[in-house]
Order: C-alpha cells, then sequence, then structure tokens
C-alpha cells in the first residue's frame, strides 16, 4: 500500500492506493481537535490496513502553509524511518489536494525503483523570487 498525506492547506488530505486492490481518499477538516497522527491511525483502521502492509508513503511538499507542511513533513519522516520504508515528496499546485495522484505516481516510482530524495518543505514566501 501507498499511503500519501496532503497538509498543506485548511484540510488534512490523505490516500490509500494499491493497484487492484484500494484506492480511497479521505479529507479531515482541521477545525476537529484531533492531529494528523490521530486520523491517519483511524484512516488505517477504516480500511483495515496495518502499518506493516504499507511499502511507501507519499507526502505534498509544497507550495502551503508553513505550519502545515512542516507537520505532514515530520509525520511522513517518522513514518519511514520506523517502518523502514521509502518517502516520495511532489511539490506543484498540480498536485495539491490531490493525495490519490500522490499515492499513484509513489506507486510508479516505487515499481521503477526510483531511488527517494530527501523530502523537504517548499514554501511560498511573498516578495521573494
Amino acid at each position: 500500500m501507498i499511503l500519501a498525506i496532503d497538509t498543506s492547506q485548511e484540510d488534512y488530505r490523505i490516500a490509500l492506493f494499491w493497484p487492484k486492490k484500494i484506492e480511497k481518499e479521505w479529507v479531515v477538516p482541521r477545525t476537529e481537535k484531533k492531529d494528523l497522527l490521530f486520523y491517519l491511525d483511524q484512516f488505517l483502521r477504516q480500511n483495515k490496513v496495518g502499518l506493516k502492509e504499507l511499502r511507501a508513503m507519499a507526502v505534498f511538499e509544497g507550495p502551503g502553509s508553513f505550519t502545515g507542511l512542516r507537520a505532514g513533513l515530520a509525520v511522513a519522516q517518522a513514518f519511514g524511518l520506523i517502518l523502514k520504508i521509502p518517502l516520495y515528496g511532489f511539490f506543484g499546485k498540480q498536485y495539491q489536494a490531490q493525495p490519490l495522484l500522490l499515492a499513484q505516481k509513489a506507486f510508479l516510482k516505487l515499481k521503477r525503483g526510483t531511488k527517494p530524495t530527501p523530502l523537504r518543505p517548499r514554501y511560498l514566501i511573498k516578495g521573494l523570487s
């Protein structure tokens, strides 16, 4: 399974993907008083997916909210370290709010044996080019 997260906007966007098995997406308003880890756990349980079934993670690197991007990248890096799975980062408006697309792209990279690159947040800073 590929787990994808996008925390760049007002909502948490989470997806699971594996060809011919699962294609699920979930949007959770950040107004809830729970954190991202709570929702990831809930999403995985609802879809009967254990952590050991994850083969890779996809994470949106930006542009987006400073705090949101940092939180998403930190959670992804923790999962990667603990589960020893590759992390694939994607940036650009074409991927924003598209966690299922992130998961599908990460699957293709995993299938091709593409090595992941270090994740880094890509913020938009007004006034700088």
